[in-house]
C-alpha cells in the first residue's frame, strides 16, 4: 500500500483494463457478496422508486448495473473509461435497449439527456469528482436524479488499514493505491486506486452542481463472516435530484 502524489484519467484505465476479467468473474459468480447482497439491490429499489424512462450508468464498469437497470426503463447508456470493460459489457448481450459507450462523462455527448443516472462506486476513482458529478448534472433531466455509491470515508481508512498511517488525514484529498480484496475471496491480484475524500466534499460538489442532495444513506457491507469490518457501514449512497 502507498500514497500516490498524481493520478490522472490514463492511470485510472489502465488500472481497470488489468482488472476487468477478475471483476467479471468475482460480480458474475457472486463471491462479491457486496456487489450481490448491499450494491445491486439498493440501486434495483432506487430504481423500481424512480420509475425512469432513461438511464445512464456512469462508470458502468463491465455493464452488470446498466443490465440490471435495462429491466426498469426503456433505454440505458453504460459509458467507461475502460475499453476492455466496455467490450466485456458488450459481449454479455445485455439487451436491445442497451448501449455500451468507451468514454469519460466529462466528455461523453449523446442525444439525449436522462432521467436517472447511476453512479456506482465511481466517485472515489474519480480525478475530479466535481468535473464528473457536474458533468451528470449536465446530463440529467429537470426533475432526473442522481444516484452514487462510495466507499464510506469515516471507515475505509480503516478497512483498507491506512487509517493510522502518518500520511493519512481524514480532511485531506489523498489517493492510496493497494491491492483489491473481498470479504469472500481476499486479495484479488491486482492492485487499485481510489482517493480518499472527506464526506463533505461530496455533498458540496453534489449542491455546487445544481442538484438538490434528497438522501444520504450508510450501507453496510456483505462479510462471509462476522468480524470488525462487519461492524460499520463500508458504503454510502448519495442522492440529488435536479
Amino acid at each position: 500500500m502507498r500514497k500516490l502524489n498524481h493520478i490522472d484519467n490514463e492511470t485510472i484505465r489502465k488500472q481497470w483494463d488489468i482488472s476487468a476479467e477478475k471483476r467479471f468473474k468475482e460480480i458474475s459468480t457472486g463471491t462479491d457478496l457486496s456487489y450481490r447482497n448491499v450494491l445491486m439491490p439498493y440501486f434495483e429499489a432506487s430504481l423500481k422508486r424512480a420509475k425512469p424512462n432513461q438511464v445512464l450508468d456512469a462508470g458502468c464498469g463491465v455493464g452488470f448495473i446498466a443490465k440490471l437497470a435495462s429491466s426498469h426503463c426503456s433505454y440505458v447508456a453504460g459509458v467507461d473509461l475502460s475499453p476492455k470493460s466496455i467490450k466485456i459489457a458488450q459481449d454479455r448481450n445485455c439487451g436491445e435497449n442497451v448501449e455500451f459507450i468507451c468514454s469519460s462523462i466529462e466528455t461523453f455527448n449523446p442525444k439525449t439527456k436522462f432521467d436517472f443516472i447511476v453512479a456506482n462506486m465511481t466517485l472515489m476513482d474519480c480525478v475530479d469528482h466535481k468535473a464528473f458529478i457536474t458533468s451528470c448534472s449536465n446530463l440529467l433531466n429537470k426533475g432526473g436524479k442522481f444516484v452514487a455509491t462510495i466507499t464510506n470515508p469515516f471507515y475505509w481508512p480503516r478497512y483498507w488499514q491506512y487509517e493510522k498511517k502518518a500520511w493519512f488525514t481524514y480532511n485531506q484529498e489523498i489517493h492510496v493505491e493497494a491491492e483489491f480484496s473481498t470479504s469472500s475471496t481476499g486479495l484479488a491480484g491486482f492492485q487499485t486506486i481510489h482517493t480518499h475524500r472527506p464526506l463533505s466534499s461530496y455533498v458540496k460538489a453534489i449542491c455546487e452542481a445544481q442538484l438538490t442532495m434528497s438522501d444520504l444513506s450508510e450501507l453496510s457491507g456483505a462479510v462471509q463472516k462476522r468480524s470488525v469490518h462487519s461492524k460499520y457501514p463500508r458504503y454510502i449512497a448519495l442522492e440529488g435530484i435536479k
